[in-house]
């Protein structure tokens, strides 16, 4: 879920893509950042050329949906070659771009060639307003991708105008007030998206904005009509059944949740994020070589830093402590080349400094960059407060936690966290309370504060 290429080090726009497919002999590996499986640009003008396109391998080569890219860029490069500043080739590719980073996870190869594509397409002289929107709609996109919230959110605004009646721009704006905290806002969008167009995208937006206000039976709802508004087998439908997989899990239904993941795999096999899924459900029953294995499964399909993150808390919960570490290295090597080329990281570097390792001092400082960015969301203060009780400060982790449950988002992990809390201030029976709640909303926990949390509930 990762590398990047600088943004400094922009590709410029006036080359072809591909002038030929080269084909790999051999190559079962699945995994797509090897600088061996690209489709190359090998003809350029005096400028740079356009980035290379991985070929996918093992399981993402064996869909209809990859022998139909490459046909299309392929006839995308033809029209380039004669004209290569042609807007809406170059609005189409770098859509491709976008597909191929979502499906493969090499978020770090394409995303900022795509910024460096859609920056020049906003130069071109004679532009309509239609491209300009195109290239605005996917710019913002891009930027919510690499944490950078404010500019998505900016240049979601500055396309509106030329296409106010389009409601995946409003998605945008729902995606950049929800990460900034400001959920008044995100409301208004997400109306104003669903007047629009009920579809897929509006109803994911309404049922994560109905989890974050505590309404997880209307999340569900939200998030069921997500899927069946929804092409089966489509990658934006296995997300969604993967994420009501995930609002099931969330609430202690492992059932529903694993018929969610198996029926999303039956849908588009392979998807590797309901391999994950699967195997953190097998996790929560104690079936961990069946969850060791799902993950070495997903792994192999593309790698996305959070299967390393849970295969290394895997090791940690099975006293696996020097596999462990190893897996944590592996994924601060990952974040590190996500940060130089780009993706804001702070936030996963924070909780793998405090899951993977303890060590909080690291956690604070990459919490307070993310902070400084977006004070008001509740991600970040449950995260903030965390660490604070885990370092002893009970006061500050008090108010980070006011900040995280002011929307009346209902976690089990909030629950535990404030009911440890209360117990530190001496107020026992309402800490009971809460830590009772917290295990009658989810009996399988396997948050960091879970095990703390049954310990004492057994001394109260």
């Amino acid at each position: 879920m990762r590398t990047m290429t600088p943004t400094t080090a922009g590709y410029l726009l006036t080359a072809i893509l591909l002038s030929s497919l080269l084909i790999l002999n051999g190559c079962s590996e699945a995994k797509t950042h090897k600088k061996d499986t690209m489709i190359h640009s090998s003809t350029q003008t005096s400028q740079q050329a356009l980035p290379d396109v991985f070929i996918r391998t093992g399981a993402l080569s064996e869909t209809a949906e990859w022998d139909r890219t490459i046909q299309v860029v392929a006839q995308l490069t033809e029209r380039l070659k004669e004209e290569p500043d042609h807007v809406s080739s170059l609005i189409r590719m770098s859509q491709i771009f976008m597909n191929e980073a979502r499906i493969t996870g090499e978020h770090g190869h394409y995303y900022p060639a795509i910024l460096d594509i859609l920056n020049h397409v906003l130069t071109v002289p004679g532009i309509s307003d239609d491209e300009r929107f195109d290239a605005l709609s996917m710019k913002s996109a891009v930027l919510l991708s690499q944490h950078r919230f404010p500019e998505a959110r900016d240049v979601a605004l500055e396309a509106v105008p030329l296409r106010p009646h389009n409601a995946q721009i409003y998605g945008a704006l729902v995606d950049a007030h929800v990460e900034l905290g400001q959920y008044t806002e995100a409301i208004v969008f997400a109306e104003k998206m669903m007047d629009l167009r009920p579809d897929l995208l509006s109803y994911s937006r309404a049922s994560y904005l109905r989890e974050i206000h505590g309404d997880m039976e209307g999340a569900k709802e939200a998030m069921d009509l997500a899927v069946k508004s929804g092409y089966p087998g489509n990658e934006n439908t296995a997300w969604c059944r993967l994420t009501l997989g995930q609002l099931h899990e969330k609430t202690g239904d492992l059932e529903a949740a694993e018929a969610q993941y198996r029926q999303a795999l039956a849908e588009r096999p392979d998807y590797p994020f309901a391999t994950a899924a699967l195997a953190s459900v097998a996790q929560k029953k104690g079936e961990y070589a069946q969850a060791e294995e799902l993950l070495e499964s997903a792994i192999a399909v593309i790698p996305e830093v959070s299967f390393y993150v849970q295969m290394a808390e895997l090791y940690a919960s099975t006293d696996r402590e020097e596999e462990s570490q190893q897996k944590f290295q592996e994924v601060l090597n990952m974040m590190a080349d996500d940060e130089l080329h780009g993706h804001r990281m702070d936030i996963e570097y924070a909780k793998a400094y405090l899951h993977l390792d303890q060590d909080y001092t690291a956690a604070l400082q990459r919490a307070m960059v993310e902070y400084e960015q977006r004070p008001k969301n509740i991600e970040v203060n449950k995260l903030l407060a965390q660490i604070h009780f885990a370092m002893g400060n009970v006061d500050k982790a008090a108010q980070h936690l006011d900040v995280a449950t002011r929307t009346n988002t209902q976690s089990h992990e909030l629950l535990n966290l404030k009911g440890l809390i209360e117990v530190e201030k001496g107020n026992d029976e309402v800490g009971k309370n809460y830590l009772l709640l917290s295990k009658k909303m989810n009996p399988y926990q396997s948050d960091m504060y879970s095990k703390t949390a049954t310990e004492l509930m057994a001394t109260l």
